[in-house]
């Protein structure tokens, strides 16, 4: 079955060629990224590492690349759902690589555990949320019995194995300040509001020195994410009539690669210099290269878009 063409129209050669070249490009800095986690993991530190930077960073990586796939397919709107989650983890990473890496990187591991034994705790009859869950569950239309998963020794395991690592001597005082932290902010908090760091995203970026970043990239991509855009897809067409938008809309696309890499390039920037400072001299010389297609393509105006 073929689409509707006026909804679900054919790339034209010349729009694939250039949606196409923007994806290319990004995805050069995708395979730059690559290099740089290899580097960070086969790098021998004293002392114990957790990872957790170079985590961050094959994340960061894996959504860049979705975003150049989206992009070489015309699919824009679901490319910047996609963009908030980069933002989110490239500056989430950036604060944790500020300072204090190491007691950082503890608070994220020590908020999952904390979350993942939050999750176990309601599939559990002897804990306080199970109760309230099992109603919530009776509401739902299922046509399966998941009373058969309540008490399940694998919930009962992983809890086990995460309240054991907050009781090592490393993350225990990270844990003591987490139940500080809880009791001071009394609602939902992350993993970098431990040791009175910010409280949500937004008071994060004003940390950072990006609140431009957010008022311009994150929030401006916020309906996307929120359902709130859905009406875009409709136009008045006049005579009591609507007309569809079609899906796979380029609008914004060139903006979306430009956002995309400077915030890649700036995480990249800043993880070497705290992680592998000995590799800068190879990302200026990638980047040398790089910089001519990429100022080339961000300079000059790709599309004349006309809704």
């Amino acid at each position: 079955m073929q689409p509707i063409d006026e909804i679900l129209p054919k790339t034209s050669e010349e729009l694939k060629s250039i949606l196409d070249r923007l994806g290319s490009l990004l995805n050069e800095s995708v395979f730059f990224g690559t290099h740089i986690l290899k580097w960070d993991v086969e790098k021998p530190r004293e002392g114990k590492d957790n990872n957790i930077p170079s985590v961050f960073l094959r994340n960061i990586i894996e959504l860049a690349d979705a975003i150049s796939i989206l992009i070489s397919n015309s699919s824009v709107d679901p490319a910047k759902n996609i963009f908030r989650s980069l933002l989110e983890s490239c500056y989430s990473l950036t604060y944790m690589l500020e300072r204090d890496e190491k007691q950082r990187a503890n608070c994220f591991i020590v908020y999952k555990s904390v979350e993942k034994i939050k999750q176990c705790n309601k599939w559990l009859s002897t804990e306080d949320s199970h109760n309230h869950f099992k109603i919530k569950l009776g509401k739902d239309n299922l046509e399966v019995d998941l009373s058969q998963f309540f008490d399940h020794p694998d919930f009962l395991r992983v809890k086990k194995l995460r309240e054991q690592l907050l009781e090592k001597p490393e993350f225990k005082p990270v844990f003591e300040e987490y139940q500080r932290t809880k009791k001071k902010i009394k609602r939902e908090f992350y993993w970098y509001s431990l040791y009175d760091g910010p409280r949500n995203f937004i008071e994060l970026t004003e940390y950072l020195g990006k609140t431009i970043s957010y008022e311009f990239y994150y929030k401006t991509f916020s309906d996307n994410v929120h359902g709130t855009s859905v009406e875009k897809g409709f136009a008045n067409a006049g005579g009591g009539k609507a007309q569809i938008i079609q899906i796979r809309d380029y609008e914004n696309v060139q903006e979306l690669f430009s956002h995309t890499v400077t915030v890649l390039l700036e995480l990249y920037i800043i993880f070497i210099r705290k992680r592998i400072p000995e590799k800068e001299t190879e990302f200026l010389t990638w980047f040398d290269i790089f910089k001519i297609p990429y100022l080339e393509i961000t300079r000059k105006k790709l599309f004349n878009y006309k809704k």
